[in-house]
């Protein structure tokens, strides 16, 4: 398992201070969220191009205060497929080697190997429907 130090070093990136950097970052093989950024298992097949060893950003920052969602691939064996015209789902990945989101407030989780969907969370009132910013 890797530290929070270990998965920014290799993403070229820095959550907040306030984190702790020593602690190993747990890797998870059931259902997730990291904020507004939700990691499901399935079962079906992925595929998809290869994540560089220092991630994509799977959700971008915005300029209303939105941070990124970094996914870190430290020893490969990651692929990503893009899912386009779909209102919450992001992306599909394939994880051969733990994998670990990198995101500016609340650090790093670990995803375990298998094959899940990125989707984001989003919120309805009676008036609309909007995605969450986080």
């Amino acid at each position: 398992m890797k530290t929070l130090a270990d998965i920014e070093q290799i993403a070229g990136r820095r959550a907040y201070d306030w984190l702790a950097r020593d602690l190993e970052t747990p890797v998870l093989s059931g259902p997730q969220a990291q904020g507004d950024l939700f990691v499901l298992p399935i079962t079906s097949e992925v595929s998809g191009s290869d994540v560089l060893r220092a991630g994509v950003d799977v959700i971008e920052p915005t300029a209303d205060g939105g941070h990124a969602h970094t996914l870190v691939a430290p020893d490969g064996g990651v692929a990503l497929e893009w899912v386009d015209g779909h209102a919450h789902v992001i992306a599909l990945i394939c994880v051969a080697q733990p994998a670990y989101l990198l995101h500016d407030e609340h650090g790093a989780s670990g995803i375990a190997p298998g094959n899940y969907e990125l989707r984001r969370q989003t919120e309805t009132s009676l008036a609309e429907q909007r995605r969450v910013a986080d």
